[in-house]
């Protein structure tokens, strides 16, 4: 069953610590999108297409090769064959007096479109700026799971309750060179876990509660709210957004959040992806589900936390395309 949230956008399930922390995101990075501006297209005047044939064929007719090896590079050789050009123009019906109104509409429109080009850059820029910002603030997060492989909820839980990030990181470090060796403790992010239990404690989520998948949701829901909204009559579209969490990673397009894992295939290890987060309405997320639903049926795979009985490869659910996929699905029996 999915929720719409207050923001419009649609998720798979409720997550109230994700929910919490987006809160607290929101206070230290403003979620917010570039304002689409109010442009207007100018309008196509009268005869603009037969104006624009008859300058193409003065145009054919200037680069004939002909006129190039007459060398005529005068003035008067210039002038004479610009009044010719012209007469002949005039011989074929293209109307003259429409030609000002076709010059006007074509610098409107380079303006229009320049307008336009010039938004989504700006969007763009600003979206990924937001992203960094966001995955640089959830990476100490991610921190406190990594850590908490090493030393422990408990051990966790008492760091959790120290008066500020340095503390935290402090009585963290002290576990650590306590209890693991030099190998075990290189690069584990104890700095980057301080700050993020204090997050964690401010967002007023229990450590002991906090999984990966409330960072999944937490990246979805504020990657969707910082993707720039469409350039209505625009044909491009705004840069997609990543987030990357231990292992997995999260795409962010106009229509959905789309969650990531690695996956075992015929041609190797691949991320590939899995499922939808969070779109912008229920029936984007049904479109992009099922799409993803059907990639995963045309190609063999098993995600490492993932049971055969869940994967496309299970027996009664398998494709197989090809002889090379179909021996790496059988050798899974």
């Amino acid at each position: 069953m999915t929720k719409q949230t207050k923001n419009a956008i649609v998720t798979v399930a409720d997550n109230d610590n994700s929910t919490a922390l987006l809160t607290l995101l929101r206070s230290t990075v403003p979620l917010e999108k570039l304002a689409v501006p109010a442009l207007t297209a100018p309008k196509m005047p009268d005869k603009y297409p037969e104006v624009k044939a008859g300058v193409h064929r003065m145009g054919e007719q200037l680069a004939d090769p002909s006129r190039s090896d007459a060398r005529r590079t005068s003035v008067d050789d210039v002038s004479r064959e610009l009044e010719e050009l012209l007469v002949i123009a005039a011989s074929k019906g293209l109307p003259f007096d429409k030609l000002p109104d076709a010059l006007e509409y074509d610098r409107a429109m380079k303006h229009y479109r320049s307008q336009q080009d010039d938004y989504l850059r700006r969007s763009n820029k600003k979206a990924a700026a937001l992203c960094a910002s966001v995955q640089e603030w959830v990476n100490d997060i991610a921190a406190v799971l990594q850590i908490k492989t090493h030393v422990g909820l408990e051990v966790l839980q008492e760091a959790a309750a120290a008066q500020n990030k340095t503390f935290a990181a402090l009585a963290l470090d002290l576990h650590i060179r306590e209890h693991l060796t030099s190998a075990g403790s290189a690069g584990l992010p104890v700095m980057a876990a301080g700050r993020g239990l204090m997050q964690v404690q401010a967002a007023g989520v229990d450590v002991a509660s906090l999984v990966v998948a409330d960072l999944e949701m937490l990246v979805a829901l504020a990657g969707l709210s910082i993707m720039p909204d469409a350039l209505p009559g625009y044909g491009l579209s705004p840069d997609p957004l990543e987030f990357r969490l231990l292992g997995s990673a999260v795409k962010v397009t106009q229509q959905a959040a789309i969650l990531h894992q690695t996956a075992d295939t015929a041609q190797g290890s691949n991320m590939l992806p899995r499922k939808v987060l969070a779109a912008v309405s229920s029936a984007a997320l049904a479109e992009v589900q099922a799409r993803i639903d059907a990639r995963l049926l045309t190609e063999p795979h098993r995600f490492g936390e993932q049971s055969l009985a869940f994967s496309s490869l299970q027996a009664s659910r398998r494709r197989t395309h090809g002889c090379p996929q179909g021996e790496y699905a059988a050798k899974l029996d």
